[in-house]
């Protein structure tokens, strides 16, 4: 039987192993290059917008924001001294868990007059400060994180509950701003409905005489109208086409 001799491949094999070569190098470049800008568009589309300060108290505040894509997220804080904490979107009592939304609000509570408070809010996998800088770590300091104080013990007695109601769209943020800009934030429920507590809003402006900014935000948009509630103890439907 004939047999094949390959002893030109030894006398030819740099033809065969710098292509080889260098093809494994532009297919490695791509590969990286490919990983890198997932990174960078992963980060892009976890990138916490228009983040939100509401209900804010001498016990507690919430926290809101958008992502471009639905994104799982935690606010990751600590109080004064005391160790990291975690808190998860509101709504993580009623999923069963920490699930992914476009639209985020967390509420801090428990906490004590005029506290100290920094966070990051943890969007896919990354931890974003200020002006959305991505911090490693809370005590990272080459990173500057978020910083709230809770408000000090008001003078006037606390007001019983003065619920209002309203109707939107399906999981909405829902903001309702007063003349003298204090915000009430919350998020609706998948029906479009929701509860706001004007005894929370620290203002003496009297809120059945006052005129508010009544916007809501949507995964497609956001809408804002002026409002009154001196004819009626709820608030009128808006929606977003």
């Amino acid at each position: 039987m004939e047999t094949l001799n390959f002893t030109f491949l030894k006398e030819y094999k740099h033809w065969f192993v710098w292509p080889v070569f260098t093809l494994a190098i532009v297919i490695l470049a791509n590969f990286t290059g490919n990983l890198r800008l997932e990174k960078v568009a992963s980060r892009e589309y976890s990138y916490p917008e228009n983040i939100t300060i509401g209900n804010y108290q001498d016990s507690g505040f919430s926290v809101s924001f958008t992502t471009k894509i639905p994104t799982t997220a935690l606010l990751v804080y600590r109080v004064g001294e005391n160790p990291v904490s975690f808190a998860l979107d509101d709504r993580a009592n009623f999923t069963g868990g920490n699930q992914s939304f476009a639209l985020h609000h967390f509420t801090l509570k428990n906490l004590r007059p005029e506290e100290n408070v920094v966070f990051t809010i943890k969007s896919g996998n990354y931890y974003y400060g200020l002006g959305g800088e991505i911090c490693e770590k809370i005590d990272d300091l080459s990173c500057s994180p978020l910083k709230v104080t809770t408000a000090p013990v008001s003078e006037t007695p606390p007001l019983p509950p003065q619920i209002i109601l309203g109707q939107t769209n399906p999981d909405s943020l829902v903001y309702l701003t007063e003349e003298n800009n204090e915000t009430l934030s919350t998020i609706s429920d998948s029906s479009g409905r929701f509860i706001l507590d004007l005894s929370l809003m620290r203002s003496t402006l009297d809120p059945f005489s006052s005129q508010f900014i009544y916007t809501v935000v949507g995964t497609s948009g956001s809408f804002s109208k002026k409002t009154s509630l001196a004819s009626s103890p709820s608030l009128p439907v808006l929606t977003i086409e």
